[in-house]
């Protein structure tokens, strides 16, 4: 059985068509309270490893375990308590989206109050009364991401849940879905192609690439591989490594440079004049970012890239 701290872990789980391994002996793991950021380059495998989680495919080998269950054998009792939005949610655009909601309401069984409830959650409570067929496209994915929060569910699994939103509508999803966890105990798992995306909402992340996972920890993690470096070239590099060294400075050589962790706009003017001091010739000095889209990037390549 799955081991009891993950909320939902999947075990090798590949998925085979004609011969291809679209997904590839994958492993997540997703503990409770987490915003787990499901990344890659579209092409890599997400939404079919989306479809296997909710039991809309079945994994070629290996099987997907939620709540400690086992999906292919308790999938009704999992995906009660399993909220989702995946591709673009269906709606019946003659009625108001407070009708819409009461369809699905009736199939759940959950209150009628909690009707009010996901709408104010997602800012529609002024549109409740209109029909959707008047909706904008960001508030028809408002309404997609009420659906999938009227059961109060304990995981919620969106994909790409901001597709097709302009910014001030993505920013809303993005602040609505930072507050799951903590507000309403909600675990969530987010996938996106967009690095940018993932950064701002998600706790940890999972970078999928050609079928398979090739990065999955916190993205604090992922952030310290983006730090940035300070290089600066002189005419005599080993007096420079000497003159550092002596103020706890530790530097590596690159060619004609030495390179050093970024230090602060003081501390740079410092070790210019030190070094000006020791009768070295500065040429340049320079910094390196390496953003987390390089190393996603770098993570991802060959891949097809938007």
């Amino acid at each position: 059985m799955g081991n009891q701290s993950y909320l939902l872990e999947t075990n090798g789980i590949t998925k085979t068509y004609k011969g291809i391994n679209v997904v590839n002996g994958l492993s997540l793991q997703l503990e409770e309270g987490e915003i787990y950021g499901f990344l890659g380059p579209n092409g890599a495998g997400k939404t079919t490893t989306i479809r296997m989680l909710l039991g809309l495919i079945k994994p070629t080998e290996g099987n997907v375990i939620v709540f400690g269950k086992e999906l292919t054998k308790e999938r009704i009792a999992i995906l009660n308590q399993v909220g989702s939005l995946v591709e673009s949610p269906s709606y019946y655009p003659h009625l108001t989206g407070k009708d819409n909601l009461e369809t699905l309401r009736k199939i759940l069984q959950v209150p009628k109050s909690r009707i009010m409830e996901v709408l104010e959650m997602v800012r529609l409570t002024k549109m409740a009364d209109r029909k959707v067929k008047e909706y904008s496209l960001g508030m028809k994915q408002r309404l997609g991401l009420a659906a999938s929060l009227l059961g109060r569910p304990k995981l919620l699994i969106l994909d790409e849940p901001t597709n097709g939103l302009d910014p001030a509508g993505m920013i809303e999803i993005r602040e609505l879905i930072r507050q799951l966890p903590e507000k309403y105990g909600m675990t969530v798992l987010l996938s996106s192609h967009l690095l940018s995306e993932i950064d701002q909402v998600a706790t940890k992340v999972g970078i999928i690439a050609k079928g398979e996972i090739i990065f999955q920890d916190q993205i604090s993690v992922l952030r310290e591989k983006a730090i940035r470096k300070l290089y600066i070239q002189m005419d005599d590099w080993e007096t420079g490594q000497k003159v550092l060294s002596s103020h706890g400075i530790e530097t590596v050589r690159q060619d004609t440079w030495l390179t050093m962790a970024n230090q602060p706009d003081g501390k740079i003017a410092e070790i210019v004049k030190e070094l000006v001091y020791s009768g070295l010739n500065i040429y340049r000095v320079t910094e390196e970012m390496v953003s987390l889209e390089d190393i996603f990037l770098n993570l991802t390549r060959g891949e097809e890239t938007l």
